[in-house]
């Protein structure tokens, strides 16, 4: 028998990996998850998913329950690539998907538009 903490738990177990090994494979393919599923998607069915495919694939990360199986092998033929350091973007079709580089200064662009708005609402409220 079978405890449902003990379930709980494993299914918790498997989300976490699950979503690690999404992380680690968008990573190592430089893209974002969203494109990794798609891609995922592409290789498993051999054609393009759906925009409802997409998203409702997309829903099931973000919502944190255990991956589709195709997702979850196509982020094990990636991780294993790049473990063997056979890894090459084409392969995986990651060259067709907008780049997403460690160095690209998200932080820095969200930190300047910030700081813009605080000016803009300094000058407002010293106005009044």
């Amino acid at each position: 028998m079978s405890w449902p903490d003990a379930d709980d738990k494993r299914e918790k177990d498997t989300v976490t990996q699950d979503m690690e090994m999404m992380a680690d494979a968008a990573w190592a393919l430089r893209i974002s998850e969203y494109d990794l599923i798609r891609l995922a998607f592409r290789r498993w069915h051999g054609r393009e998913p759906t925009e409802r495919e997409q998203e409702s694939a997309f829903h099931v990360y973000l919502a944190a329950k255990p991956q589709p199986a195709w997702v979850r092998a196509f982020c094990r033929l990636v991780l294993e690539a790049e473990q063997a350091g056979t890894l090459d973007r084409r392969e995986f079709g990651a060259d067709q998907m907008r780049r997403r580089d460690p160095g690209e200064p998200y932080s820095l662009r969200f930190i300047a538009l910030a700081m813009i708005v605080m000016l803009v609402l300094y000058l407002l409220i010293t106005r009044l």
